[in-house]
């Protein structure tokens, strides 16, 4: 999900998280930038406090399993139709 806007992160940049002062870690490169800045291995550190229109933050928990998106529920239904036209047809020309 690289590229929409740089992650903020919960982490202090010296990974000691020690103070809600210090320099947070963000990573993951904005809609400016180039390329080389969309790896999740690029982080920089960043005052708390400072305010950009190409910094956001995206809501997560550990341990929680992940809702999937309606549309895998479609995908999924249809591949089972796709699954199953191969039996009924087979149901349907033993009847005749």
């Amino acid at each position: 999900q690289g590229g929409n806007v740089w992650e903020w992160n919960e982490s202090a940049y010296d990974g000691i998280n020690s103070s809600s002062t210090e320099s947070r870690v963000y990573r993951g490169g904005s809609y400016v930038d180039g390329v080389g800045t969309l790896g999740f291995s690029v982080r920089y550190g960043v005052d708390p406090a400072y305010d950009n229109t190409t910094y956001g933050f995206r809501v997560a928990s550990v341990g929680v399993t992940p809702v999937p998106e309606p549309s895998t529920y479609f995908a999924a239904l249809g591949l089972l139709c796709l699954g199953a036209l191969p039996w009924l047809r087979r149901k349907r020309a033993k009847a005749f």
